[in-house]
């Protein structure tokens, strides 16, 4: 089992190191749009996170949290796509890349996986807030601020100022994660804005 899983992981990362290799050139105005459509994506799924964290979904309603899971997939389920055109940017810097690679790594695992989880479970209160809470620790800590890198190394990439490039808005629970674990992570060189 151990063997199969290990090949798999490097099929895996196989594919995601040969995909990032194709470089296509798009216009300013193109990448422009992909780091705008990025950022509604990323206000979608918070929104579905910020809910849950106030307690506005929750399993006592399981149909209501089950839509907006769907919802909030549907915007995940873009990320990945914006994330591959702005990976195979030619004159991405090493950051970029850098943050390209770690957002490859985690999207389908711990975001999408965990929202089929919560919609094919949504009276289940312990894989919610299981899901939840990897989706939640995998965005504070990877997706948001590897987009903190990613957007502007992207609008670098082709010759827009960098500091025009939007910040991602963090999702409430990130201001609890980062004080339980004693850290923040730093974007564009300030504290996160959490939304």
């Amino acid at each position: 089992m151990k063997t199969k899983f290990a090949i798999t992981v490097l099929a895996v990362s196989s594919q995601i190191t040969s995909a990032s290799i194709i470089k296509r050139d798009f216009s300013q105005a193109d990448v422009q749009n992909f780091v705008n459509t990025w950022n509604t994506d990323v206000q979608n799924v918070n929104n579905f996170l910020d809910d849950v964290f106030i307690g506005g979904l929750t399993t006592a309603n399981p149909g209501a949290l089950a839509d907006a899971a769907r919802n909030a997939l549907t915007f995940a389920s873009d990320e990945p796509v914006e994330l591959m055109r702005l990976g195979s940017l030619p004159n991405l810097s090493g950051q970029g890349m850098d943050a390209a690679m770690n957002l490859m790594m985690v999207f389908g695992s711990q975001v999408i996986d965990n929202l089929n989880n919560i919609i094919s479970n949504p009276t289940d209160s312990t894989i919610v807030n299981n899901a939840v809470t990897g989706i939640n620790n995998v965005r504070c800590f990877n997706v948001l601020p590897d987009l903190c890198n990613l957007w502007p190394a992207s609008f670098s990439a082709v010759g827009l100022d960098p500091a025009t490039a939007p910040a991602p808005l963090f999702e409430k629970a990130c201001t609890q994660i980062f004080a339980a674990a004693g850290v923040t992570p730093q974007c564009e060189g300030k504290a996160p804005v959490v939304a």
